[in-house]
This record gives C-alpha cells, structure tokens and sequence, in this order.
C-alpha cells in the first residue's frame, strides 16, 4: 500500500537521496528544511510517517517533535528520528518524547529500507485501529447545530428530573475556549467537536457530551460536590496538552432549581476574566 513520507532535514543531499529512497520503495515524499516548514506540511499532507532530523536552523528537532505530538490527527503519526553517532543522551530524550525509533547518521540503505516498511506497517494498523475507535466515539458525542441546543436542553431537564425524583447528584460542566485558542466562524464546531471526541474516550459511558456554537458542555450523572475535583482531573486528562485551551466551569445540581446550565457557564466565565 502507497505511503506518504515527510522527510524533514535542512541537507539538500540528504532530502534527496532520502526522497529517492522513498520512492523506490513505492511511497510519496514530501520535504522540509525547516521546523517551520515540517509542522506546515504536517499539516497539509496529512504523512504516515516522519523522518525527523534532530538539528534544524530555526528549532531543533525535540521541539518539533513534541508538537507533532500534541497535534490532533498527527499524534498517532510514528516519527523516526535522524541523529548523529554518539549522542545516546538526545536519542533518549527523543524516545521519551513519543519518537518511535531513530536513525543513526550515516545510516545503511538496508536498515533504512527495511525501518521504514516497519513503521509504515504500524502507521498503518494504528490508523485503521483509530478508524474503529472514531466510528465507536462518534455515537457517544451528540453535535448540535451551530446556536441550537434544544437537545441540550430537553436531556438536562430529564436528568434534572430523574435527579429530584431519586435524589441523586447531577453536575454540569461547560468548556468555553481560551481567547485566542480556537478558529472564528464556521470552523469552531468541528474544531469543537474534535475535542470532543478526545473527552469522548476517557469519560464514563453515562457522561453526555455537547458541541455548541461557543462551548462544550458536559452532563456528570451521579457527581456531585465531593466529585467536581475529580470530574475536572478526569476532563484535563483526557484533553491532554489541549486542556490549557480551555477553562471549566462546574455546577452541582440543586433540587428544584432550573439553573445548572446557567451557574456552569457562570463558572466558566468567572475563570476567564480571573
């Protein structure tokens, strides 16, 4: 199967001969010089694989990997890390920081050839595994139209009501996007709904979860005062280095009030302009 290989090095000879290699083997290269230039292709190609040289002129490599790493749709992308002999120290540190293995400078054609096709190999079932995981993760989130939350609404007074007849606890919590941190216009849904996604793999199976036009809003049956700190936890663990693009605002619900939604979004409010 054809792959499509991101080779970032600032040596025009070795992009070539890289780039000649990866085609012989049936696959696409695409190149960069540059950190900068490696994160923007990242972006526009969308690679199965990465081959990363560890020293660049305008960042060095640990840098750009990690923001490979924190990057939805790429995270899950193997990067192989080009390195010097001899510099076991960085090699370590790019291991720890999500490389999936490194080449060592000057390398064998063999052992270059064949580092590839294993790691493609990976790219391949880690996407076909995500696939399945999406499929399964989109019947849990429930995306409204832009400006409309009547489902919202409608399933909160339902468990408002079921929380007044069993006495049980119910919380709300509310996402609102950092200034600055999300798209304007049309494309804040989705890059809503894809956070949503995250939260959508680590929360329980009763959680709900809800893309506005402005927020993500989340009903936590069963939590009450004592589980807002670990319901919070739980939210920054599963929204990872993205959870800073946000502030929570959490509210417990009270028996025959009608104002959960709004004392979230309070909260959430009140943290922004803290």
């Amino acid at each position: 199967m054809r792959g499509r290989i991101l080779i970032v090095d600032d040596d025009p000879n070795l992009r070539d001969l890289l780039s000649e290699v990866v085609s012989s083997l049936g696959h696409d290269a695409v190149t960069a010089a540059t950190g900068e230039e490696a994160l923007e292709r990242a972006h526009a190609a969308r690679p199965d694989l990465v081959l990363l040289d560890i020293v660049l002129p305008d960042r060095d490599g640990l840098t750009v990997l990690r923001s490979l790493k924190t990057e939805l749709g790429l995270e899950a992308v193997p990067v192989l890390m080009v390195t010097g002999r001899g510099d076991a120290a960085t090699r370590l540190e790019a291991l720890e920081a999500g490389a999936e293995d490194y080449l060592e400078k000057p390398f064998r054609l063999e052992a270059l050839r064949s580092t590839l096709e294993r790691c493609l190999r990976l790219s391949r079932l880690r996407r076909r595994v995500a696939e399945a995981n999406l499929r399964t993760l989109e019947d849990r989130v429930r995306p409204l139209l832009v400006g409309d939350d009547q489902d919202l609404r409608r399933d909160l007074g339902c468990e408002m009501a079921r929380a007044d007849r069993y006495d049980r606890p119910l919380a709300c919590a509310v996402l609102a996007p950092q200034f600055g941190c999300t798209p304007e216009g049309p494309d804040r849904p989705a890059w809503l709904a894809e956070r949503a996604l995250l939260l959508a793999r680590g929360l329980r199976e009763s959680d709900r979860i809800y893309v506005l036009a402005e927020a993500l809003v989340l009903l936590l049956p069963e939590c009450d005062g004592t589980g807002i700190g670990p319901a919070i936890e739980r939210i920054r663990e599963c929204l990872g280095p993205v959870a800073g693009h946000f502030v929570i605002g959490v509210a417990t619900h009270r028996r025959g009030q009608r104002d959960l939604l709004g004392r979230a979004r309070e909260a959430a409010l009140s943290l922004a302009a803290a």
